[in-house]
């Protein structure tokens, strides 16, 4: 009679000969996933951006203007307990068009507080944090367009785009009770609505995702760094833009306006968490990809550009 021998455990080489197969195979499906992963990512910011701009249409439609970049101080309202409307409102295009993104429980929410610390998805992108990402206000991933800086010639700062407040599509100013912000129309955009570049993606130095970067703050509020962005020009004869946008990369600088090896480690500049080009969405409400480096960007941030030879999609 012969005796049948069972099986036993694994042997140690063989043990070791299955794990390489399993990683030989981990390793050349990682990219595939994270390629779909980010296309996913980039579609869904995309569709957030589209949403964003068609509500900026929206209420150009009713209000016969976009929505203002609010003013730089004090409340929402030059009264206090008052929800001012359109030029009459300190807060800027974030805040004007949160009824035609459906949240306008949350715009008429008078605590100052809780409006800016309510998560509110479409201004979110996928790929750099969560949409819940909270702490303490809700920061945002895109910006208005505030129009062009001027780069110093030493190439150190970015300069605010408040300096040249005419040529951005969300105008600043100084609410009181005898004066309102100045607006913008479809008819200022001197190159089209679909050349003039009205909400992008706004640059944040990746280690400081979770901690809030210097104009990191509450998206939905006063105008500033935080909901505005700009894009720096070689100098006041040339509209290259001195970089174009930039990817979020990391950063040990803290300061507003700083600048890294030529990249606005926070402050006014553009930028996004994809790889090579980030999403912006135009005037009419149309959204393309701007490759990073575009030094001709500044021509579709400047309402006055009349010259539309640029080329931003990739």
């Amino acid at each position: 009679m012969t005796s049948r021998r069972s099986r036993g455990a694994f042997t140690l080489i063989e043990l070791l000969v299955v794990m390489a197969i399993i990683a030989t195979l981990m390793g050349l499906l990682l990219p595939a996933v994270q390629k779909v992963r980010e296309a996913a990512y980039r579609s869904e910011c995309s569709n957030n951006l589209r949403q964003l701009g068609i509500a900026c249409n929206n209420y150009h439609f009713n209000a016969g203007y976009f929505p203002t970049g609010g003013g730089i101080s004090g409340g929402r309202t030059v009264t206090t307990g008052v929800i001012g409307q359109g030029k009459n409102q300190n807060w800027g295009w974030s805040y004007q068009i949160l009824p035609l993104l459906e949240a306008q429980p949350l715009y008429e929410t008078l605590v100052d507080a809780t409006v800016q610390s309510t998560v509110v998805k479409a201004f979110t992108c996928p790929s750099r944090r969560s949409p819940g990402f909270n702490s303490g206000v809700f920061r945002g991933d895109f910006a208005g367009n505030g129009g062009i800086g001027l780069m110093t010639s030493s190439a150190v700062n970015l300069a605010n785009p408040s300096t040249y407040p005419s040529s951005g599509v969300f105008l600043t100013g100084a609410l009181t009770a005898t004066s309102s912000i100045p607006t913008v129309r479809l008819t200022d955009l001197k190159n089209g609505a679909s050349n003039t570049l009205l909400i992008g993606e706004k640059y944040v130095p990746t280690n400081q995702y979770d901690t809030g970067a210097a104009g990191d703050g509450a998206v939905i509020g006063l105008y500033g760094p935080s909901n505005i962005r700009g894009v720096g020009i070689v100098s006041a004869t040339n509209d290259n833009a001195a970089g174009g946008p930039f990817p979020d990369r990391n950063s040990s600088a803290t300061g507003m306006n700083q600048m890294v090896a030529g990249i606005p480690d926070g402050g006014w500049g553009f930028g996004s968490a994809h790889p090579v080009s980030m999403n912006v969405c135009f005037g009419d409400g149309s959204v393309r990809r701007v490759v990073y480096g575009t030094t001709n960007l500044a021509r579709a941030a400047n309402t006055k550009n009349t010259n539309p030879a640029y080329s931003v999609d990739d």
